[in-house]
C-alpha cells in the first residue's frame, strides 16, 4: 500500500511538470504570429522585434513576479502552485505595463507623439487583455512545475 501511494505521488508530480512544459510553450505558438507577414519582411531583424520583445515581456514579466513572490512571505500557507501563479500573473502586468510606458516614452521623444499613427488610447486595454490570457497559460506552467518538482518523489 505505501509502495502504491509513493508511486502515485511521483506519477502526479511527473505529471504536473509535463503538463507545466506544455503550458509554458503553448503561447509561443501565439506569439510567433507577431512576426511580419512574408510580402512585408525586410530581411532584417526588425522584422522580428515585435515578437521577440513581446516574448521577453510576458515570460520575463512572469519569471520575475514569480522569483521574488517566493519571497515574500504570505499571511497564510499557499501551495507552490497558486504562489507561484498570482505571482507571475502580477509580474506580466507589470512587465506590460513598464513595456507601454518605454514604448511610449520612445515614441514622444522620436516623433513628438505619445502613440504611433493609427493607434488610440481606446486600444491599451487590448494589451492587457491578450497579455493577461497569454501570462495565465505562462503562469500556470510555471506554477505546475514548481509544484512537480517541489513535491519530494519519497
Amino acid at each position: 500500500m505505501l509502495v502504491a501511494k509513493r508511486e502515485a505521488l511521483s506519477m502526479k508530480s511527473y505529471l504536473a511538470v509535463a503538463l507545466g512544459v506544455i503550458l509554458l510553450l503553448v503561447p509561443l505558438w501565439t506569439l510567433s504570429g507577431f512576426v511580419i507577414v512574408p510580402e512585408y519582411r525586410t530581411g532584417a531583424v526588425a522584422d522580428y522585434q515585435m515578437a521577440v520583445l513581446s516574448v521577453l515581456t510576458l515570460y520575463g514579466g512572469v519569471f520575475v513576479g514569480a522569483l521574488f513572490g517566493g519571497r515574500v512571505k504570505p499571511r497564510r500557507p499557499t501551495h507552490a502552485f497558486r504562489k507561484i501563479f498570482v505571482a507571475g500573473i502580477i509580474g506580466a502586468m507589470g512587465a506590460i505595463t513598464l513595456a507601454l510606458i518605454v514604448s511610449y516614452g520612445i515614441e514622444l521623444v522620436s516623433t513628438g507623439r505619445l502613440m504611433p499613427p493609427g493607434q488610440t488610447p481606446a486600444l491599451l486595454p487590448i494589451f492587457y487583455i491578450v497579455g493577461g490570457i497569454l501570462s495565465a497559460f505562462i503562469a500556470a506552467g510555471a506554477g505546475l512545475i514548481g509544484y512537480g518538482l517541489g513535491r519530494p518523489a519519497r
